[in-house]
């Protein structure tokens, strides 16, 4: 018991130690090329999430439902578009603020016809 209590101690140390990369991502719809344009503070957990929903069939997003259940899951792709690595002395609520004003730059810089 002790043994596996030190593993867990051990791997949740690992986790709160990784480097943290928050950024901007875009589920893409590649049958009539519309995207929908995400951030967060951790990008890469919201591909895992997408990618875990896609493979159970779920859609996640609301705004992607009618296209979701008209094309189906295997239409639709997750592709980070810039991520950037967190600093140590940002907070995360500070850092998913930075995240959002990227992806208004981001919606911003892409063609509003694509963008659901």
């Amino acid at each position: 018991m002790e043994a596996v209590s030190k593993t867990r101690k051990n791997l949740r140390g690992e986790y709160e130690r990784r480097a943290v990369r928050g950024g901007v991502g875009a589920v893409k719809n590649g049958a009539n090329g519309m995207m929908l344009l995400e951030s967060a503070a951790d990008i890469t957990s919201k591909k895992n999430r997408f990618e875990f929903a896609k493979s159970s069939g779920l859609c996640v997003y609301p705004a992607l439902k009618a296209d979701w259940d008209l094309f189906g899951a295997v239409s639709f792709s997750y592709e980070i578009l810039e991520s950037i690595e967190k600093p140590e002395d940002r907070s995360m609520k500070d850092f998913a603020e930075d995240m959002e004003l990227l992806r208004s730059a981001w919606r911003e810089k892409l063609d509003k016809a694509v963008l659901y």
